[in-house]
Parts: C-alpha cells; sequence; structure tokens
C-alpha cells in the first residue's frame, strides 16, 4: 500500500530530521503541532484501504512524520514551571538535592558530572524541582569522585554556562542546552550524602572501581590511560597530546567506546556460546549475546554512542529473530528514529553523525569493494579482504564529516587502519585478560604488565608517529555546509563507479567535484580582500590585524602563545581561512599604526599625555574606563579586556556606543571596506 520505495523506514527518518531541524524556525505552537498530526492520521486512516489515493497516501504519511519532528522538538524544548532555573538566586550560595547520574570528561581544575535536581532552596523554602545541571567540584578541594546514582545535598553557585566569546569557537553553552543542561553549579560544600540501592546504578559503580583498580596497578601510565579509555570509556585523565595523535592518525574509534566495541562484545561472546552448544540453540545465543551487549552498555556508563550501537545490534537481530530479512538499512534507520524520537537534539551530535555515516557506508561500499577484490581463498576473503573493505569504506564515508567538524584529517588514516585492524584483535584480547589479571596478587600482574606495556607502547608510538607526518596532514581546512553535501555526494556516488567502470560515471563525480572547486574559488575571492580588526576575548589583550588571507597578531609578553593559538587563534584562522600568521608582543602605551588606524593598548600609565584624537582603537585592561569619562568620550573605539565593574556608576557620562567591554559583549570585530 505505501508506495515510498523498499526502504520506507529510511523515508520516515528523513522526513523527521527535516522535520527536527526546520523546527525552530518554524512559528508552530505545540497545540497546532498536535492539532495538525491527529489530522494526518484520521484522514490516512480514510484512505487506508482506497488504493487510488495512494501517492496521496504516501505524501500525507510523510508530512506526518515531518509535523512529528517539529512536535518532538517542541516538547523537549519546553522548559516546565517547576524547572529550577525559575528558582535560581545568582547573587548568593544555593541549597541543592541532586541524583548524580554521569560522570563526564574531567578539565585541568574541575571534576564534571551530570545531576538531576531534586529540590533547591529558595526564599528559605525547599521547592521540588527538576532538570539538569553540571556539577563542577574543584579537583583540589574534593580528592575522591562521586558515587553514581547517589544523593546529595550540596551547596553551590548557580550561573550559566560560558558561551563563545571568540569567533569560530566551540560553543559550550550550546552543546549543554543541547544536553539539556542549562546552568552549571560550582560545588562549595557537600553536606549530606544518600547511597542508592539502584541495580543500574550499581553496575555503572562497578566501573568506577575497576577503573581505581587499573590506576592502583603496576602498569605503566600510557597504559592505564589506554585500558581505562578502551574497555572502561573513561578519558577523563587521558593526556591531550595522546589524544591528538589517536584523533590525527584516524584511530580515535580506539578509544572511544562505540560500535567496534559492539560489535567485537557480541561476535566474542556468540563465538564462545557457538563452540559450548554447536549446532543447537542460536536463537537463544543471539538473545544472550544481546544480554551481554547491554549490560556491557550499562558498565560503561550507557553514553550516546554506546546506546546507539547496542539500539542497532539488537534491532537488526530483532529482524533475523522474527525471521524477516534483517536488512541494515531498516536497523539503520529504525534505530535512528527511536532515537530522535526520544532526544531530537542527538540530531546535532557528532558521535551521531559520524556512527550513522560509518554504519551506513560500511554497508554502501564494503560489498563493492569485496566483490572487486576478492579471492579464491575463503579465509583470505574473510579475515583480510572484507576488514579491510568496511575500514576503507567508513573512512571514506566519514570523510566530508570530519573535515567539516574537525577541520583535519590525515591521508595516511586509511593506510593506518588497515593495519590496525588486525593489532586491535591482540589489544583487545589482551586488554579483557588485563582486566581480570588486576584482581591477582601484584606478584603476579606484573608479569603480564610487562607485556601488554610494550604492547600499547607499540600502539602510542606508531600513533604519534602517523600524526608527526605533517605533509599528511590536511589541517585547519574550513568546508560550508554546501561544501559537505557536495563532498558527500562525490563519496556516495563511487559505489556506481565501482559497479560499473564506464566513463559517463567518471563524467559525473568530475562534475560535482568542479561544483565544489568553483564554491572553493569564490570563498577564496571573498576573503582575500577582506581587511579587519579583532579583539579576542581574553584575560590579557590580544589583538588581531587581518589583510585578506595574512593575520598579524599583537599579544602581551606574559600570555602562553600554546595556549591561545590552541583555543583563539587557531579556530578564527581556520573559520576565515588564514594562510599565514605573524606574531609580536605589544609595548603598553605605544601606538601601533596598521592600515591608516592608529591602535593603542594602556593600563593608564601616562594616558593623558596622548592626543586621543590621534588614537581610533583604545583598548584598555580591568576598571580604568570609570576614571576620567570625559577624557574618554574623544576616543573612536574603547575596547575593554577583563571589565570587572560593569555596575560601576561612573561611567553614566560615558558615550556607550563606544565602548566595548570584550568580557560582557564577546569579541570586537571591525570590518574594513577599500
Amino acid at each position: 500500500m505505501l508506495n515510498i520505495g523498499k526502504h520506507p523506514y529510511s523515508f520516515f527518518l528523513f522526513f523527521l530530521i527535516v522535520g527536527i531541524f526546520l523546527g525552530k524556525n518554524l512559528d508552530l505552537s505545540y497545540k497546532l503541532c498536535c492539532f495538525l498530526l491527529i489530522s494526518t492520521l484520521i484522514i490516512l486512516f480514510f484512505i487506508l484501504k482506497q488504493i487510488k489515493f495512494k501517492i496521496i497516501y504516501s505524501l500525507i504519511i510523510l508530512f506526518s512524520w515531518f509535523i512529528l519532528g517539529v512536535l518532538v522538538l517542541k516538547i523537549n524544548s519546553f522548559v516546565p514551571n517547576n524547572h529550577y532555573v525559575n528558582f535560581i538566586n545568582e547573587k548568593e550560595l544555593q541549597c541543592l538535592t541532586v541524583i548524580v547520574e554521569e560522570q563526564n570528561n574531567s578539565s585541568e581544575k574541575f571534576r564534571k558530572y551530570t545531576a538531576e535536581v531534586q529540590s533547591i532552596s529558595s526564599n528559605n523554602k525547599k521547592i521540588v524541582t527538576e532538570g539538569k545541571v553540571l556539577l563542577l567540584l574543584d579537583k583540589a578541594l574534593y580528592k575522591s569522585v562521586l558515587t553514581l546514582g547517589d544523593e546529595y545535598v550540596l551547596t553551590a553557585k548557580l550561573k550559566d554556562p560560558q558561551g563563545s566569546l571568540n569567533p569560530h569557537q566551540f560553543d559550550y553553552k550550546k552543546y549543554l542546552e543541547r544536553n539539556y543542561i542549562l546552568k552549571t553549579a560550582n560545588v562549595k560544600k557537600i553536606v549530606d550524602n544518600k547511597p542508592h540501592n539502584s541495580i543500574l546504578f550499581k553496575i555503572k559503580n562497578f566501573n568506577q572501581q575497576m577503573v581505581k583498580k587499573i590506576e592502583e596497578s603496576t602498569l605503566s601510565l600510557d597504559s592505564k590511560e589506554f585500558l581505562k579509555a578502551f574497555l572502561l570509556g573513561d578519558r577523563a585523565d587521558m593526556k591531550k597530546q595522546n589524544i591528538d595523535a589517536y584523533s590525527k592518525s584516524g584511530v580515535m574509534h580506539l578509544i572511544a567506546i562505540s560500535g567496534m566495541h559492539v560489535a567485537f562484545i557480541f561476535g566474542m561472546i556468540y563465538s564462545l556460546l557457538s563452540f559450548l552448544f554447536k549446532g543447537k540453540h542460536c536463537k537463544l545465543r543471539i538473545l544472550s549475546c544481546l544480554v551481554f551487549v547491554w549490560l556491557f552498555g550499562i558498565f560503561v556508563g550507557l553514553s550516546s554512542s554506546v546506546f546507539r550501537s547496542c539500539l542497532m545490534i539488537s534491532i537488526y537481530y530483532c529482524f533475523v529473530l522474527g525471521k524477516r530479512s534483517a536488512n541494515i538499512y531498516h536497523s539503520l534507520s529504525l534505530s535512528a528514529i527511536i532515537i530522535l524520537l526520544y532526544n531530537p537534539n542527538e540530531l546535532y551530535s557528532i558521535g551521531f553523525q559520524l556512527s550513522y555515516i560509518a554504519v551506513f557506508f560500511m554497508s554502501w561500499l564494503s560489498p563493492i569493494f569485496v566483490n572487486r577484490c576478492k579471492t579464491k581463498n575463503n579465509k583470505i576473503n574473510t579475515y583480510f579482504i572484507e576488514p579491510i573493505a568496511i575500514s576503507v569504506s567508513a573512512q571514506l564515508g566519514t570523510f566530508p564529516f570530519v573535515i567539516y567538524h574537525f577541520h583535519q584529517f590525515s591521508i595516511l588514516s586509511i593506510p593506518t587502519n588497515i593495519l590496525i585492524i588486525p593489532y586491535s584483535f591482540i589489544i583487545t584480547y589482551s586488554s579483557i585478560l588485563e582486566l581480570l589479571i588486576m584482581y591477582f596478587p601484584t606478584y603476579i600482574q606484573s608479569y603480564f604488565s610487562h607485556i601488554y606495556n610494550f604492547l600499547v607502547e607499540v600502539l602510542v608510538v606508531f600513533t604519534h608517529s602517523v600524526s608527526s607526518v605533517e605533509s599528511c596532514n590536511l589541517s585547519n581546512v574550513s568546508i560550508g555546509s554546501l561544501e559537505l553535501f557536495l563532498l558527500f555526494c562525490a563519496v556516495l556516488y563511487l559505489r556506481y563507479i565501482f559497479i560499473n567502470l564506464k566513463m559517463k560515471f567518471f563524467l559525473y563525480l568530475l562534475l560535482i567535484l568542479s561544483f565544489l572547486q568553483i564554491l572553493r574559488l569564490i570563498d577564496h575571492y571573498q576573503f582575500s580582500d577582506r581587511k579587519e580588526i579583532v579583539v579576542f576575548n581574553n584575560y590579557l589583550p590580544l589583538i588581531g590585524l587581518r589583510e585578506g588571507e595574512q593575520l598579524v597578531v599583537f599579544k602581551n609578553e606574559e600570555e602562553d602563545l600554546k595556549k591561545i593559538n590552541s583555543f583563539i587563534l587557531q579556530p578564527y584562522m581556520t573559520g576565515e581561512k588564514i594562510k599565514k600568521i605573524y606574531i609580536y608582543n605589544y609595548l603598553k602605551n605605544k601606538k601601533i599604526q596598521w592600515n591608516s588606524k592608529t591602535i593603542m593598548v594602556s593600563d593608564n600609565f601616562n594616558l593623558k599625555k596622548v592626543n586621543e584624537k590621534s588614537v581610533d582603537y583604545l583598548i584598555l585592561t580591568e576598571n580604568l574606563i570609570t576614571k576620567n569619562a570625559v577624557f574618554y568620550n574623544h576616543f573612536k573605539k574603547i575596547i575593554v579586556v577583563n571589565y570587572k565593574y560593569a555596575h560601576d556608576n561612573s561611567n553614566e557620562n560615558m558615550n556607550n556606543t563606544k565602548i566595548w567591554k570584550v568580557e560582557n559583549q564577546g569579541y570586537f570585530k571591525e570590518i574594513f571596506k577599500d
């Protein structure tokens, strides 16, 4: 009856995604969405058996999925009246009762936890609430970790998360909002702790106990970090240089619990049960494997990536158990629909996008590669050709999205993954064995620890070597949404080229790449003539003078160049397509001449001696702006860095249109036209 192709779930998913994506821009109320959805369902009921309305039926059902996408977004964006954000007093500490749900990756200073707020104190009253908050615990004050599932009574300072205050910087505030976390709580004191009785959290906390076991073991630091990340999903204290090496070499999937781990657990348990129960109880083996897969998912915290993988493999084998065609595209689409109906913001998750794209291309391209490269030896095909085809397909499919989100890609990532495939089996079995040996006496642990340290060291040295080959690393590459779409289409089209090696298919691919190059040339033309001044949001004044594809930066001599380069300058250079950068130290109260403009950084030392009419941009620090208000009015623009006195009344006479406080308003930018 439904005339929308062989893969209806794919169409449902597509229109659901469109509804979620456009929902924020559509002025549709919750009630109107409900009315439209109910109306379409009623219409569908009346024309269900009318064959002559088959096309109309298909269009209406797709429209209903679009409306459903808008509706679930509206529902998840709604903040209830009893949400804790409605009872916040930002001027004082507040008492919160929370249940800790998840441990997040730590920063240098804080341990971070996601918690559900059960109650909050407001005007000396205890109010029952709901909503998620991000707890920040100072590592210097709190040495031990919190127990997941426990109820804590604590005093904390609630405030808004820090948004993006510099150009092209990662917006942490928006990231938290998409995870329904609206505030951060800087914990000052833990008043009380009530243990939980949940089996779910007992399994999760067993993970933390094993983390402690690993930390107390005789393993090397790199081995501890790898084992915690590889099997337990804990990357909280992993060294940044190691994470960067895994990322640049294209093997980040080794330290991020994902579909690879879930598939490996399923395959390992299934092989073990097949050995014990040969040729019998196939359904029982599959069900047992699925139970172990979900237990593993809960054990490692059931993060979004793990939940996706567990759900995907469960749906696939439900089709098998139901004696229906086990279509991977049905499993992909149906699992994505379930996840997006539960949490529509997962659509914007990079992990969600990469995992589904990777699995899709494994199914889309790898069978074609296997058919082209297979040999007469089935064992070679099974153990070498097929894994290599799967790895290459996943790398090719995710390539456009990796470039789009991370602005880098290693040409060596494909051969690296081919080499890593056999090694991943060795390191996985070794990791599981090492985890079991943790419960043996120390003198027994030490024997195997030497072997495991060697295996991890080989992996670490290899990834660092690959990532250090700068000539093969595409870095600081910025592409837009349209370029992403064209790149995706090009990779998608590879299937037809490999199926039928005809010239016309190569010409179609060449046409797509030509459009892509035209877009790149247009971007180059637009950016090559741009001239602008940027004062970044930073504790110390940081000035960028951009001319075409060159950037001149003036910084304080005490500034940590490595830190500002990673978090401020590199994102700006990538987003603005800057190719060359020159960095200098500025001198306070000395003028910088650029493009017929005069810039000066001042700490108010001998400032009155300056002819204010000769300075276009005066960059001040701290609260100097509250002094000599009339005098400052003569400058064209005053940019204040590290401003701490926004409510000081002594600046009331100043022309506020001339003042820009980067700490409150974000970076200052002005573009000049010839």
